[in-house]
């Protein structure tokens, strides 16, 4: 009865198709044990071996078993062990979990994050973490679009997961808005602006709140009365601008000639364009050299 009892004792194990679940990194005497009481009177935290990768299962046959268990001070003789077969430990992601590493990230107390949905899969435990560089930005800044937000479940020592969040944040903040219609091209005027308090997306760069950095610029799109003034459609004014008149300055040596000519194409500051002059019509390739001045050298006829 003695030795049937150990026969039984040894091969008692977990349910044929089940899996040991292994919490950390390694595998562990305490772990084993809840699938062979053998393992009961070793060191709970003599080590095994490493636990598979998540998603992945590892089989570890009786003689390796065996041989763990003496190693370990518990001879079992030629006593038969059942194999066992381990996996790591792996649970769905909370939402909870996810929102308060989203809103760390963010960095801003008054920031509204709704969490539409996350990274379904089961996940090992481990710390959540989500970047604010890796946020994409929605379009025209519109805090009502869905963007996804990337990032991170670190495990172990050096290893990670990817996972994601479709999330939509906002914040109330003062920007610079449109008074009038803001149209390309046009230098803009202070009269223009205002300043609006708007429930926007946090970027840290796309939305301005003092009208001075806007003033004297040109916007790339046309911005209707009300919107948010946003620094992606803004641009310095050309210094010239195609058809107006320009002061030709001709330089070849010594030699100094200047003319008023028409400029045949925009640009700013440094930039190479066509002029023409009027007195016979000849065209130079001229250097914007400041506001509706152009420079000619040799070399320079179009």
């Amino acid at each position: 009865m003695i030795v049937v009892a150990l026969v039984s004792l040894t091969l008692l194990s977990i349910s044929p198709g089940a899996c040991l679940t292994i919490a950390g990194s390694e595998i562990l005497a305490g772990d084993l044990a809840s699938g062979n009481a053998l393992f009961a009177t070793i060191n709970p935290d003599a080590v095994f071996g490493f636990a598979p990768m998540p998603g992945a299962r590892r089989a570890l046959l009786g003689r390796e078993l065996a041989a763990f268990a003496r190693r370990n001070g518990d001879p079992v003789d030629n006593t038969p062990i059942a194999d066992l077969c381990v996996e790591r430990q792996a649970a769905p992601l909370r939402g909870a979990d996810i929102l308060a590493a989203l809103e760390k990230a963010t960095g801003i107390p008054a920031a509204r994050i709704e969490l539409l949905d996350y990274s379904r899969q089961p996940m090992p435990g481990g710390a959540l973490e989500f970047r604010w560089d890796t946020l994409s930005v929605p379009v025209g800044g519109n805090p009502d679009i869905p963007v996804i937000w990337r990032g991170r479940l670190n495990y172990d020592a050096q290893h990670s997961l990817t996972i994601w969040a479709k999330v939509r944040i906002s914040v109330e903040r003062p920007v610079v808005t449109a008074a009038t219609d803001l149209v390309p091209g046009r230098s803009i005027e202070l009269q223009q602006l205002q300043i609006a308090s708007k429930r926007v997306f946090p970027s840290s760069t796309g939305f301005l709140d003092s009208p001075d950095a806007v003033r004297g610029k040109v916007v790339s799109r046309l911005i209707r009365a009300g919107q948010p003034v946003l620094v992606s459609v803004l641009r310095e004014p050309n210094d010239v601008t195609a058809g107006e008149k320009v002061q030709v300055r001709v330089v070849d040596g010594s030699a100094n000639v200047s003319f008023e000519g028409t400029a045949l194409a925009s640009g700013r500051k440094g930039t190479a364009i066509p002029v023409r002059n009027p007195a016979g019509g000849r065209v130079f390739r001229g250097v914007i050299e400041d506001k509706a001045r152009v420079v000619v050298r040799p070399g320079g006829t179009a």
